[in-house]
């Protein structure tokens, strides 16, 4: 029987409008199209962080307040600003809420 290695994310892209929210610790989740799974520490933007937690729904099902502390207002927000990176997302996507803390906030 052969063996499959599930390979962890350990980078993550993020647009470069949203790097100073991250830096000021206001942004502290983000949220990515399907099903995905990352390391334990991780590099944001270029610097390192810590996965505090890692949760999957369909879009829909997000908890109101994760799409608050993401920086939306409105499940219509949240479409028009998810379809920025991914044009094709719609209520029933499966999402990962990856939430996080930088390691060392003077980088």
């Amino acid at each position: 029987m052969e063996e499959t290695t599930i390979v962890k994310e350990t980078t993550v892209r993020l647009a470069e409008d949203l790097i100073p929210s991250m830096l000021s610790g206001q942004k502290r989740v983000t949220i990515r199209k399907g099903i995905r799974d990352f390391a334990p520490e991780i590099e944001i933007a270029g610097y390192a962080a810590i996965v505090d937690s890692v949760e999957y729904f369909q879009l829909e099902a997000v908890p109101f307040e994760v799409f608050i502390s993401d920086g939306f207002t409105s499940f219509t927000d949240v479409l028009v600003g998810m379809e920025r990176f991914y044009p094709d997302i719609n209520p029933q996507t499966s999402v990962t809420v990856l939430r996080f803390h930088l390691k060392d906030n003077t980088q």
